[in-house]
C-alpha cells in the first residue's frame, strides 16, 4: 500500500492499523483519542507520531495490501467487525481507548451475543488435577445456566474451562493471543476446532498473526470486558492470571477466586487475593452466579429460561439498552440502542412476549 492510498474510512482504517501496528500500542491509542484512525495512519506514515520508527512502520505499510486480507478472512470463513460499528460489542467501549482496533471471529456463533451474559473462567496453566476438575465442571454447570464461559484457550484450566462448556453441548468464546487461524498452542487443536463448530474464536490479532509475549497480556484485557465477572480457579503469586483480574477489578466487574490446597502452590496467589479483599471467596456455582447478578436456574420443560441469543440484531441492541435496574423511558431509548423509534417499539412488543422486558412505572425494564 501507497501512502498515498491510506483509507479515509474509519473502518478500513481501524483494519490496517491492526495489520501494521502491535495490539494496544499506546501511541496509536492515545492519537485516537483526538484523531480519526485514517488521520493517525498518515501521521505514522509521515512521521508524525514516531519518527525514530518511521522506516519500519512505511515498510510494514507499503507491503500491506488491504484487499488480499479482506479476502483471505472470507477464505479462511473469519468474520470481523471494527471499532463502534454495527455489531461491535458494547462491554468493550469500557476500556475506552484500550479498546480493540478489530475483532475477527472464527466459529459458529456470533460473540457479541454470546458475551452479553458470560463469564471468564482462567488459572494457572500449570493447574492440579483439582482445579482441573473444578474448571471443567462448574463450566459445564454454568453453561448449562445460559451463562457463556469465557476463556484464553490456554493449557490448564483455561482449556479446562472451555471443554467443560462443549461438554454440556453449549458455546464458548476462546479469546486467543495469536490470529484466529495461527491458534496456540497446537496441542489444544482439537478443542479449538470443537470450539469452532460450537462457539467462537476471537482475536483482535489478524489471522495469519503468532502468538507474542506481549499479546498474551493484552488480549486478558478483552477476556475481562467482555464478561460480567472474572472466576479465577488456580493461580501462583507470579501467575499471568492475575492481569485479568486485575483488569475486571478495574473496570468494576466481580473478582471471584476459588479456594484450594494450602499446600498447593497454585492457589497461593488466589489466596492472597482473597484475604486482600481484590476477589471474593466463591465456594459454590451458587456464589459466583449471586455475584454476576444472574438468576440460578435450568431451563427445564416445565420452565424455560429467555435465550437472548436467539434474538436479532435489532431486538438484540433494544435489550442491551434496557437497564438492569431501574427503568427507561421508550422515548429514550433510539438514541441507546441506535436504532429508530419504531424499531424500538416492535422489539419492544417482541421481547415481552419472550419474557425478556417488561413495562413499569411509564417506562421499561430488562426482566
Amino acid at each position: 500500500m501507497k501512502i498515498s492510498d491510506i483509507p479515509s474510512h474509519d473502518s478500513a482504517a481501524f483494519f490496517t492499523l491492526a495489520h501494521v501496528c502491535e495490539p494496544n500500542d499506546p501511541l496509536v491509542n492515545n492519537a485516537l483519542r483526538t484523531m480519526r484512525p485514517g488521520e493517525v495512519l498518515a501521521a505514522l506514515a509521515h512521521g508524525g507520531l514516531r519518527r525514530q520508527r518511521k522506516n519500519a512502520f512505511t515498510d510494514r505499510l507499503s507491503q500491506f495490501n488491504l484487499e488480499r486480507e479482506l479476502e483471505y478472512t472470507e477464505h479462511i470463513g473469519a468474520t470481523f467487525v471494527t471499532r463502534g460499528s454495527v455489531g461491535w460489542p458494547r462491554q468493550l467501549d469500557s476500556l475506552e481507548e484500550e479498546s480493540p482496533w478489530v475483532l475477527w471471529s472464527l466459529g459458529s456463533a456470533d460473540s457479541r451475543v454470546l458475551a452479553v451474559k458470560s463469564l471468564a473462567i482462567v488459572g494457572t496453566r500449570n493447574c492440579t488435577p483439582y482445579g482441573q476438575s473444578v474448571a471443567r465442571h462448574w463450566a459445564a454447570e454454568v453453561a448449562t445456566m445460559g451463562v457463556t464461559v469465557v476463556s484464553g484457550g490456554a493449557l490448564g484450566i483455561d482449556i479446562a474451562a472451555h471443554q467443560g462448556a462443549l461438554d454440556a453441548d453449549q458455546p464458548t468464546v476462546c479469546v486467543v493471543a495469536s490470529g484466529v487461524q495461527a491458534r496456540y498452542p497446537i496441542s489444544n487443536e482439537r478443542v479449538f476446532a470443537r470450539i469452532i463448530d460450537n462457539g467462537v474464536i476471537v482475536s483482535e490479532s489478524p489471522p495469519r498473526e503468532a502468538p507474542r509475549r506481549q499479546r498474551f497480556l493484552t488480549r486478558n484485557r478483552i477476556i475481562a470486558a467482555l464478561t460480567l465477572g472474572t472466576l479465577v480457579i488456580e493461580a501462583s503469586t507470579r501467575s499471568g492470571t492475575a492481569s485479568t483480574a486485575t483488569r475486571a477489578q478495574a473496570l468494576g466487574r466481580p473478582v471471584m477466586g476459588v479456594p484450594g490446597s494450602i499446600y498447593s502452590p497454585q492457589s497461593e496467589g488466589i489466596h492472597s487475593m482473597i484475604v486482600e479483599g481484590s476477589a471474593v471467596l466463591t465456594p459454590s456455582i451458587g456464589s459466583v452466579l449471586r455475584e454476576i447478578h444472574c438468576e440460578v436456574a435450568r431451563a427445564t420443560p416445565e420452565a424455560t429460561v429467555p435465550d437472548w441469543r436467539s434474538l436479532s440484531q435489532r431486538d438484540l441492541d433494544v435489550w442491551e439498552a434496557l437497564p438492569r435496574r431501574g427503568v427507561c423511558t421508550v422515548d429514550s431509548l433510539p438514541s441507546v440502542a441506535h436504532r429508530t423509534l419504531s424499531e424500538v417499539i416492535a422489539s419492544l412488543t417482541e421481547l415481552e412476549i419472550r419474557g425478556m422486558a417488561k413495562p413499569r412505572d411509564n417506562g421499561w425494564q430488562r426482566c
